[in-house]
C-alpha cells in the first residue's frame, strides 16, 4: 500500500508538470484566437453591442458555423462574453482592441504577431550569436511601418507616466534622438509650454511622425529631421535636454558610448540627458517580459541587448556626465530612467 501511495504521488507530480508544459505549448494557440478575432474585425463590430452569430455572419461574410466556433473559443478564453443578448467584447478587448479607443493596441498586436516569425528563428540566433534580421534597415516597408505604428500604441497612453517622474519646466529646447513616431515629444510639449523639440530618426519613422505631430496641438513647437543617430553629427550646445527612449538596446557598448559622448557635446552646460529603457533586474523579482525583450533585441537588431541600468550609468560617467542616477517609475511601468547632467561652466 505504501509503495502504491508513493507511485500515486509521483504520478501526480509528473502529470502536474506535463499539464504546465501543455499549457505553455498551446499558449500561441490562445494568442492566435486573439489575432483572428481582431483581423476579422469582430472587436469593432462587438463594440456596437450584443450581436448573435447570424448577424455577425452577415456583416463579415464568414460562414456562421466556423464563425461561431471562433466566437465560442473567444468566450472560453475571456476575450469576449456571451449572454442572452448575444456576443460582446470582454472588458480588456473593449479597452484595447477597438479602433479609436484611448488604450488601442491593435498595431502593437500585429507587430507582435510579425515577431512570431522572428522568434521562430530563436534557436539559430542563439546558436550563431547573431540577429536574424535588422528591422531598421530591412527592405520591408510594411514591417518598418508597423514597427513605428506599434510604438505609438505602446507609448501613447502608458507612456504618459514619465511626466510624473521628470520636470522639464525650466528647459527650453529638447533633442529626441531616435524619436520614432514623436509620441514623447508631443506629450512633453503639451505638458511644458516653454519647451520646443527637435526629433531625429530614419526616413520611414519621420514620415509617420510628421502625421502624428500634425494632428497635435503643439505642432508649431516640434521640428523633425531625417538622420541616422549612429552617424549624425550633433551640433555643439544645441539643446539643454536630450531624450533617448528605447534606443540603446539596439546597439552594443561601443556604439552607445559614442552616442552618449556626442549627446554630451550637443548639450549646453548644465543640460540634462534622459535615457528611458526596459532595464532588466530593476526589481526583486526579474521581469519575464524584460527577459523576452532581451531575446527580441537579439533577434531583430544586429548588436541589440537589454543593457542593465548600472551599465548605462557607468557609460554616462565615462562620457563625462555628473549626478548620474537611476529613476524607477510606477509599478505599472516596466520602463525606468537613467538621468545625467552635463557639468555647468566653471565660474
Amino acid at each position: 500500500m505504501g509503495e502504491l501511495a508513493r507511485m500515486d504521488k509521483l504520478s501526480k507530480t509528473v502529470i502536474t508538470a506535463q499539464m504546465q508544459v501543455v499549457a505553455e505549448t498551446v499558449a500561441p494557440w490562445r494568442t492566435q484566437v486573439l489575432f483572428s478575432l481582431f483581423e476579422l474585425g469582430l472587436f469593432d463590430l462587438l463594440s456596437e453591442g450584443g450581436q448573435d452569430r447570424e448577424s455577425l455572419s452577415e456583416k463579415t461574410g464568414i460562414p456562421p458555423r466556423s464563425l461561431g466556433r471562433l466566437l465560442d473559443c473567444g468566450v472560453s478564453l475571456g476575450f469576449i462574453t456571451k449572454t442572452s443578448g448575444g456576443y460582446r467584447n470582454g472588458d480588456i478587448a473593449d479597452e484595447t482592441m477597438v479602433s479609436g479607443r484611448p488604450g488601442y493596441m491593435g498595431n502593437w498586436m500585429l507587430l507582435a504577431r510579425r515577431w512570431y516569425d522572428s522568434f521562430g528563428e530563436l534557436t539559430e540566433a542563439v546558436r550563431q550569436g547573431r540577429a536574424v534580421e535588422d528591422i531598421n534597415f530591412m527592405d520591408d516597408p510594411e514591417y518598418r511601418d508597423l514597427f513605428v505604428r506599434g510604438m505609438i500604441d505602446y507609448s501613447r497612453y502608458r507612456g504618459r507616466d514619465i511626466l510624473n517622474h521628470i520636470d522639464l519646466s525650466r528647459h527650453r529646447r529638447l533633442l529626441d534622438v531616435g524619436c520614432g513616431p514623436a509620441v514623447y515629444m508631443t506629450m512633453f510639449c503639451e505638458a511644458f509650454p516653454n519647451l520646443s523639440c527637435v526629433g531625429m530618426d530614419l526616413p520611414h519613422a519621420v514620415e509617420i511622425a510628421q502625421g502624428y505631430v500634425a494632428e497635435s496641438s503643439v505642432s508649431e513647437r516640434i521640428t523633425l529631421t531625417t538622420a541616422d543617430y549612429r552617424e549624425a553629427a550633433l551640433s555643439e550646445g544645441s539643446c539643454d535636454v536630450i531624450f533617448l527612449s528605447h534606443v540603446l538596446h539596439q546597439e552594443d557598448k561601443t556604439t552607445c558610448l559614442d552616442l552618449l559622448r556626442r549627446c554630451y557635446t550637443a548639450l549646453e552646460p548644465d543640460g540634462l540627458l534622459i535615457v528611458q529603457a526596459m532595464f532588466p533586474e530593476i526589481r526583486k523579482k526579474p521581469s519575464s517580459f524584460a527577459a523576452l525583450h532581451d531575446l527580441l533585441a537579439l533577434l531583430i537588431f544586429p548588436d541589440g541587448a537589454n543593457h542593465r541600468h548600472d551599465e548605462v550609468m557607468e557609460w554616462l560617467e565615462i562620457a563625462g556626465y555628473v549626478d548620474v542616477r537611476h529613476q524607477p517609475m510606477s509599478l505599472l511601468n516596466i520602463n525606468s530612467l537613467v538621468i545625467g547632467r552635463k557639468p555647468p561652466t566653471p565660474c
